[in-house]
């Protein structure tokens, strides 16, 4: 499915030692229709420096209330990061 590949696609880009916010489109499947829902996720890996985790924690209600976020995520590896998981979760 194109969905998911260009899921996967941008989450192998995800740096391995370094913290990211991002939005991303994922589209949501229901009975009644598709929609298309922004997902704001955190990306804390286990291999980021404590400096950068703690910058990210302590600063994700800050950007989250900027964007009026909707639905926020956090994950800290990839398997949390399955594109199943992620349209279940939003």
């Amino acid at each position: 499915d194109r969905e998911v590949d260009n899921w996967n696609d941008f989450i192998c880009k995800l740096p391995r030692d370094a913290c990211r916010y991002f939005v991303y489109k994922i589209l949501h499947k229901t009975g009644a229709g598709d929609q298309w829902k922004n997902a704001f996720i955190t990306w804390i890996p286990e291999r980021a420096s404590t400096q950068q985790i703690n910058l990210y924690t302590k600063h994700e209600n800050f950007v989250t209330r900027q964007f009026g976020v909707f639905f926020a995520y956090e994950a800290s590896n990839l398997s949390e990061l399955s594109y199943d998981i992620i349209v279940e979760w939003f």
